[in-house]
């Protein structure tokens, strides 16, 4: 619902190689939920599997690294990507609505 709300930019399950052969924890690529890669802007969407110790300090770790490759990220949990769904009236005013979001919470 949110990529097509977004537009043909955003791309699901965008595979980000890590260069990694698994000696950091990460597998050899991560998938980010919703991405824009010519923005270089990440979408994880968060429902309730990502509330465990485990899952969370996975979700740490992949920020992290995507922070470190120059994307900007935004986690969202399903319930708040579905609102500005319903809420946001034109694809247009979705996106500005999500830049805010990157603004306010990517330093």
């Amino acid at each position: 619902m949110l990529q097509h709300a977004l537009g043909a930019d955003w791309l699901p399950e965008y595979p980000v190689p890590t260069g990694d052969d698994n000696q950091s924890g990460l597998p050899n690529h991560i998938k980010i939920d919703l991405a824009n890669p010519e923005l270089r802007l990440a979408i994880e969407l968060d429902g309730r599997s990502h509330g465990g110790r485990t899952n969370r300090r996975r979700d740490r770790r992949k920020t992290r690294f995507l922070l470190r490759c120059g994307w900007s990220v935004l986690r969202l949990s399903n319930a708040k990507a579905q609102s500005l769904c319903t809420t946001c009236k034109s694809a247009d005013t979705l996106r500005t609505t999500l830049m805010e979001f990157f603004h306010i919470t990517v330093t």
